[in-house]
Formats: C-alpha cells, sequence, structure tokens
C-alpha cells in the first residue's frame, strides 16, 4: 500500500505446485499484512539432460591458473 519493501512472514504449500505466502510490509507506520499463492505454470528450459538427479554429484572442472616457475634470489653481502 506505501511501496515499502515487503518481507516474507511464513509459507506453505498447498500442493505439488501452489504455495501460499504471507507477507507483511517492512514500514513500521504502514505494517499491511496480505498474502499471495505462488503456483508455477509452466517451465521456460529444461535441463539437457533428464537423467540428472538432484542429488547427483556434479563435477565441474575450473581450470587452474597458469603457474609461474619459482624463481629464487640470493645475495651475497660482503
Amino acid at each position: 500500500m506505501c511501496n515499502s519493501l515487503i518481507k516474507t512472514r511464513s509459507s506453505r504449500t498447498l500442493s505439488e505446485y501452489v504455495k501460499e505466502k504471507y507477507y507483511y510490509c517492512s514500514n513500521p507506520a504502514c505494517l499491511c499484512v496480505f498474502k499471495t499463492y505462488e503456483c508455477f505454470e509452466h517451465f521456460i528450459t529444461t535441463t539437457i539432460d533428464p537423467t540428472i538427479t538432484a542429488n547427483a554429484d556434479i563435477q565441474v572442472s575450473v581450470p587452474q591458473p597458469p603457474t609461474q616457475p619459482k624463481r629464487r634470489y640470493s645475495m651475497r653481502l660482503e
């Protein structure tokens, strides 16, 4: 109502595709409380490999930066 930031108070799953969420306004002068229903509509993209599961250990190789040879210097004090 006052265009301030809102925060989620709680949520609960009503079905596999629907969540009920309660929000409240962060403005102490307003304190508006409301609830919404969040529902899944459709996928925009899907996984490339449908056999990948959520618990699968996915290993991504991260390239290592090239190493420089260690240079050793010595100084002779006389």
